[in-house]
């Protein structure tokens, strides 16, 4: 008996669930479960009724409470001896089984406010959870049902509808099939998860078997691929590729002439092609391509047109070249320290912001206030020195290129197209070539730009002396001070700068005093105004 008794307890304390200071809710509900299998719950949940004066009791209470003594030691025993020595002497204080449990609630559970923040958590990651791409359904189940039990155990009631909603919800693109059909043929207000879980491991098993055979088509339709180009490979020797040539066209030979005479040696030609992709495989019936999409850009099904991968990456990539025998390498505009370089020449770039140039000596004047960041072809800021103008000969006469970045790092000049469109020029691309009109003359051009075999429009300045230049600018002043009828320089300088008369250059004051200056008085502007309107 005395045997008995000890093996008993050894065998109970074997299947004890151990807690060691992680997933408490996990243990308090196998535990809570062995508790009531053994009739020990009502002692962790309501405790023991100790009476006021156990000598004035009968005998027979006596006797009973004695045995409610014993089950409540019993219960204290067995969550003493489900926790390790490391959670242990937090309950051995505890008397009873109902104070030993509510001391492990205590802390490891925490008080109505640390479950509140729980259980806020568990309902964040409960919306915010997905099932992954590369997930299978099985695994993103026990994701769920995981962070569920937690919020049940801390209180929070889920009902299996709002579980059933959620997996519905939360699942990839490529369960969109079944989801519809399920949402359409069951009612979700009665549909239990482990109906769900079925049809969802179904649909996934199939679709995963449809995956394999047509790895297991491809797989076999590489290996005949190589097994023909390693065949074709044959001997390497020149006689004996004669002698396979001179083979092959006999068979050839023979096999027209028994096509003639209609006769056929192989049995392929004889089965009939499907009509959506052409192969000799399957009927059109059985066609896996049916009811799908044809793409006229790659030929290939599943998509049209105007969404193909192929079509987009042509796009995104530089052509090739028309001309390949001399060599010549695609290059990116803003790649330009690879051509050669010239002082004299300009190149047209529509990704340019504004005129550029390194070369300081080609500037009549240099504003240094001026010194904004610019960003380089290969990602680098450069500073900018200054802006101002340069002077550059063209068939029409002399020309000024204004509001031109000095840029000293920049081994290229820059014409920016943009920048030219905003000053009022215009130009067109066509037949291979660049040409420029004149802002003030619609069909006056400029110049005319011949695109180059690497894409490039570039076009070649002859440029002033700047002392002359500025010699021109000052007897330009003159001129039109003349013109004007001797009006003051501010005066003119107001028009220009206010754009009041058309191909009014800009004015550059001189203190030199002019003849007729001297003896005429100058008008008032706004005299003058009037007989410009």
């Amino acid at each position: 008996m005395s045997s008995g008794a000890k093996e008993g307890p050894s065998v109970s304390y074997s299947i004890l669930p151990i807690f060691g200071g992680g997933n408490y809710n996990f243990w308090k509900v196998k535990m809570r479960t062995i508790l009531l299998s053994e009739g020990l719950w009502s002692f962790v949940e309501r405790g023991l009724q100790e009476p006021e004066d156990l000598s004035q009791l009968p005998a027979a209470e006596i006797e009973k409470f004695e045995a409610e003594v014993m089950k409540d030691a019993k219960a204290l025993s067995k969550i003493q001896n489900g926790v390790t020595s490391d959670i242990f002497p937090r309950i051995t204080r505890a008397k009873t089984a109902k104070e030993a449990w509510d001391t492990l609630e205590k802390e490891f559970q925490g008080d109505s406010k640390a479950i509140t923040i729980k259980l806020q958590t568990l309902r964040r990651e409960f919306y915010n959870m997905k099932m992954k791409e590369s997930e299978c359904i099985q695994d993103y189940a026990s994701r769920l049902a995981e962070v569920v039990n937690q919020m049940r155990t801390l209180g929070e009631e889920i009902s299996d509808q709002r579980v059933v909603e959620k997996i519905l919800i939360s699942l990839p693109e490529k369960y969109d099939p079944i989801v519809a059909a399920i949402e359409e043929c069951k009612d979700i207000t009665t549909l239990s998860i482990e109906q769900l879980m079925g049809s969802l491991k179904s649909h996934e098993q199939r679709r995963l078997t449809r995956n394999d055979q047509s790895v297991e088509s491809a797989f076999q339709s590489k290996l005949s691929f190589k097994s023909q180009k390693s065949s074709k490979k044959g001997n390497s020797r020149d006689d004996q590729r004669t002698g396979e040539q001179r083979r092959w066209k006999k068979g050839e030979s023979s096999k027209r002439d028994e096509s003639k005479n209609g006769k056929s040696t192989n049995s392929e030609d004889n089965q009939p092609s499907c009509r959506i992709c052409n192969k000799t495989n399957h009927d059109t019936s059985n066609c896996w391509n049916r009811g799908k999409p044809k793409c006229h850009h790659c030929n290939k099904f599943g998509h049209v047109e105007k969404n193909c991968r192929f079509k987009k990456a042509n796009q995104a990539n530089f052509s090739e070249s028309k001309n390949d025998d001399d060599g010549n390498e695609n290059l990116f505009s803003t790649c330009l320290s690879a051509l050669e370089e010239k002082e004299s020449i300009w190149y047209l770039d529509s990704g340019c912001s504004n005129h550029m140039s390194g070369n300081e000596n080609i500037f009549l004047d240099v504003d240094t206030s001026a010194t904004p960041n610019i960003k380089m072809g290969n990602g680098a800021i450069v500073e900018a020195k200054g802006k101002g103008r340069i002077a550059v000969k063209t068939k029409k006469g002399m020309k000024q290129i204004h509001d031109v970045l000095l840029v000293p790092k920049l081994s290229q000049n820059l014409l920016s197209v943009g920048q030219l469109v905003e000053n009022g020029y215009r130009l067109v691309f066509q037949d291979g070539a660049c040409i420029i009109y004149d802002k003030n003359a619609v069909e006056m051009v400029i110049a005319k730009v011949k695109m180059e075999r690497n894409r490039n429009f570039p076009i070649e300045f002859q440029y002033a002396e700047v002392a002359a230049m500025k010699a021109d600018v000052v007897q330009d002043s003159w001129l039109w001070h003349k013109r004007f009828c001797h009006l003051n320089f501010q005066g003119l300088k107001l028009l220009q700068k206010n754009s009041m008369v058309n191909g009014l250059p800009e004015i550059k004051e001189t203190t030199d005093v002019n003849e007729g200056s001297a003896l005429i008085p100058t008008l008032p502007l706004n005299g003058l105004s009037s007989q410009l309107q």
